[in-house]
């Protein structure tokens, strides 16, 4: 998928890249399944000539691109609905009853979960997706079939804890989507990919704020979680040239919180820390020596140019995988009255069992 600004000069340079590689790598685009995509506003005579400068069919939006939606505007249950669909096809497909309840449970955490990892990852779900295709898998690991519901159920949040805490090691998907969120939002923060180099240009504001609000579906996704990068991420200086030495974290807090000034003053300060370093020393005003100078000796400038790194705070090693955010985001529940403390021993293959938990005035549960 190509990006341009539909002139005659983008069309002409699209052209010749596509004819290049096509001469490289023996390949010829196949005009009949190429698209171009516009805005809805653009003239009907332009269009035309785009096409047939082009050669290609004209694509309108939401269309998905390698398993993802691309659209235009703020995410809608529409837009998402085809993934739903498909997962509401597999779950009904298959004969649940035909299965024990653990094995409708590995079948929801290792199958049905995973399909919605992919999307996960791009876009922010609305919640209301997302507890419907939770209602699903709850149907389905309880009663075998997504259409009906069985009244006496522990509830799904119990559902979704760890074994210790009395739950069958199933993940919410909220918990799921939000610890993706927080992780693209990391690598937007760090700038690494080009699309975050892009975004950062787009999202900034001259005073050295952020944008609340852009035409942006990505930042629409993440920019709740920001704030929450910010606050538990610090910079490792290499260069200095990717932090702001008065308002990023590379110290124990920002510089300007160091120094208690106001907030109003904070768009003002724009230096990096790179205008404090000279042939591979610090060179800072008194004012600065004096408030901060004894944190700012015991940073370690490296011998050779380096980039910055951004490092999680919440890690011993700083990096973050999945299972950081996910932890960020889960409150464990307190230790549950588990089936060992009903002095039951599970071998597998699973027996019929009945157990209760007569303190919350729920029946016994049939797990099979």
């Amino acid at each position: 998928m190509i990006f341009y600004k539909c002139s005659l000069k983008n069309l002409s340079q699209i052209m010749d890249l596509l004819r290049a590689y096509g001469n490289v790598a023996g390949q010829r685009i196949n005009l009949h399944k190429s698209k171009f995509y516009v805005k809805s506003t653009m003239p009907l005579k332009r269009i035309e000539q785009t096409q047939l400068y082009l050669g290609f069919t004209r694509g309108s939006v939401p269309v998905r691109y390698l398993g993802v939606p691309i659209f235009k505007g703020k995410l809608k249950a529409s837009f998402l609905l085809p993934i739903v669909d498909r997962i509401k096809s597999k779950l009904a497909s298959w004969k649940g009853n035909l299965l024990s309840c653990m094995g409708r449970v590995l079948l929801v955490r290792s199958v049905l979960q995973s399909m919605l990892i992919h999307n996960f990852q791009i876009y922010k779900w609305l919640v209301s997706l997302l507890k419907l295709i939770e209602t699903w898998f709850r149907n389905l690991i309880w009663t075998g079939t997504i259409l009906h519901s069985n009244p006496n159920t522990v509830p799904w949040h119990k559902v979704c804890s760890d074994f210790e805490e009395g739950g069958l090691g199933l993940k919410s998907l909220s918990e799921i989507n939000n610890a993706y969120m927080l992780i693209l939002c990391w690598n937007f923060l760090k700038g690494e990919s080009d699309w975050a180099v892009v975004l950062g240009y787009r999202v900034a504001k001259k005073n050295g704020t952020v944008a609340h609000y852009l035409t942006s579906t990505i930042w629409a996704s993440i920019r709740d979680m920001y704030p929450k990068v910010k606050t538990h991420s610090t910079w490792i200086i290499g260069n200095g040239t990717k932090v702001n030495f008065w308002t990023d974290r590379w110290l124990s807090m920002p510089i300007v919180d160091i120094m208690n000034i106001h907030a109003s003053f904070h768009p003002k300060f724009k230096c990096s820390v790179s205008n404090f370093l000279k042939d591979g020393s610090w060179h800072l005003p008194p004012s600065i020596q004096g408030r901060v100078g004894n944190q700012i000796d015991n940073i370690a400038i490296p011998f050779c140019e380096l980039e910055d790194s951004l490092i999680w705070d919440l890690t011993p090693n700083g990096d973050m995988l999945f299972k950081d955010p996910y932890s960020f985001f889960r409150q464990p529940s307190l230790k549950s009255i588990g089936l060992k403390q009903f002095g039951i021993i599970i071998s597998l293959p699973l027996s019929l069992l009945y157990f209760g938990d007569s303190s919350m005035g729920r029946p016994p549960l049939r797990i099979s």
